[in-house]
């Protein structure tokens, strides 16, 4: 089975540990929407501290923080888990990984968790932006 990680423990996965990869797209990160952008890199860690006065966020997450895109074109598979709930991922987009991923569509993959340096910096303020080293499939 391939395998695909992911740097920390992301809710979108609804602890699913595999999928089958069902589509490739590419996109624009100036094309895509906050609402996919919260959505694909809000993760949860138990490594990193969470400020307790940002304060904006009501979940049960301890530890929490938002992967920071690149810049450019990225590429977007999209899975069905293995308790049938689908999600997408974006990673960083070059012609051999989207060579690559379309030949696997239709494959399962399991979903492994890495560990990566972290660079922590705070936005405005406001939230809290993890820049992490996202290792693609």
């Amino acid at each position: 089975m391939k395998t695909i990680k992911f740097d920390h423990d992301y809710p979108k996965l609804w602890a699913q540990k595999f999928g089958e990869l069902l589509a490739v797209k590419i996109v624009d990160s100036a094309d895509i929407s906050n609402t996919l952008r919260e959505y694909d890199t809000f993760f949860t860690d138990p490594e990193i501290p969470t400020f307790a006065w940002m304060g904006w966020l009501d979940a049960p997450f301890d530890h929490w923080g938002w992967y920071k895109l690149p810049k450019g074109k990225l590429i977007q598979l999209i899975f069905l888990g293995d308790k049938g709930i689908p999600f997408c991922t974006l990673r960083n987009w070059t012609k051999e990984k989207e060579e690559r991923a379309r030949k696997s569509i239709g494959e399962t993959f399991g979903f492994i968790k890495s560990s990566a340096p972290v660079e922590k910096s705070v936005e405005d303020g406001v939230r809290t932006k993890l820049r992490l080293s996202l290792r693609s499939i």
